[in-house]
């Protein structure tokens, strides 16, 4: 965010990020909704997986459980955490939140059922699926790389607010691999930016690797990117509020 707007540094960082600027954390020394956006390779939904050893198959097990449902999830305030915490309120889930898990440790954890699930992308959560470790639940996200047979959070929601935040989640998901440069690119060079990053995500070479490796790619224009980014960034007071409530926690 502070460099030189001169088009030669750019970075690609988690949509997650815009959970702090909505709230106001101190430390927040950026704007999303300046940045000179470029594009987005990847969508994918966040997937909520469950152990096989937890005993739990249908969404109504997580919404009434016979037993407390440990999730496990990133430090307080992070993405992680505060996807985690919306999808609970949205949905009416009763979930303890077991936070301080870097990705691969939440995973572990997972499958040695110290917690009964988690909530990652579907790319990390595939390799236990296919061991038959975990079952997928319910997904968010992800535009048209959905998983088939999974139930959608957004089918789910009822309410407005739950709505609301949900299209948080649903913007990491779909926001995977964002690129961007400093505000005040000059527009020329920002157009330049935006046709190079287009073609090199259409390489043949490039989608040839993408695909050996199983990877989603679902290329996004910056201006489509930019667009996305404040609609997410332009919450009502009631979400912000809750949002702030949730952080702390």
């Amino acid at each position: 965010f502070a460099a030189t707007p001169d088009g030669l540094t750019i970075g690609t960082f988690t949509a997650g990020v815009i959970y702090p600027q909505i709230v106001g954390e101190a430390g927040v020394r950026f704007d999303l909704g300046a940045m000179s956006w470029i594009g987005n390779a990847a969508s994918e939904p966040r997937v909520l997986a469950v152990s096989r050893r937890s005993g739990l198959q249908t969404i109504a097990d997580l919404q009434r459980p016979s037993s407390p449902v440990r999730i496990v999830t990133g430090a307080v305030g992070s993405s992680g955490f505060y996807a985690i915490r919306i999808l609970a309120e949205a949905l009416g889930l009763s979930l303890e939140v077991v936070p301080g898990f870097t990705e691969n440790e939440g995973q572990l954890a997972l499958v040695r059922g110290d917690v009964s699930a988690n909530l990652t992308s579907l790319t990390a959560h595939r390799p236990l699926v296919e061991q038959g470790l975990v079952r997928l639940m319910l997904q968010v996200g992800g535009g048209s790389h959905r998983e088939t047979g999974i139930p959608s959070a957004e089918d789910l929601v009822t309410t407005p607010k739950g709505r609301a935040l949900l299209s948080l989640v649903a913007l990491q998901g779909l926001l995977a691999r964002p690129t961007a440069g400093p505000p005040g690119i000059p527009s020329g060079r920002l157009a330049l930016l935006r046709r190079a990053y287009a073609a090199a995500v259409a390489d043949p070479g490039f989608m040839a690797e993408v695909q050996r490796l199983q990877l989603p790619l679902a290329p996004l224009d910056g201006a489509e990117v930019a667009a996305l980014v404040q609609r997410a960034l332009d919450q009502p007071p009631d979400v912000v509020a809750w949002l702030r409530e949730a952080g702390r926690r």
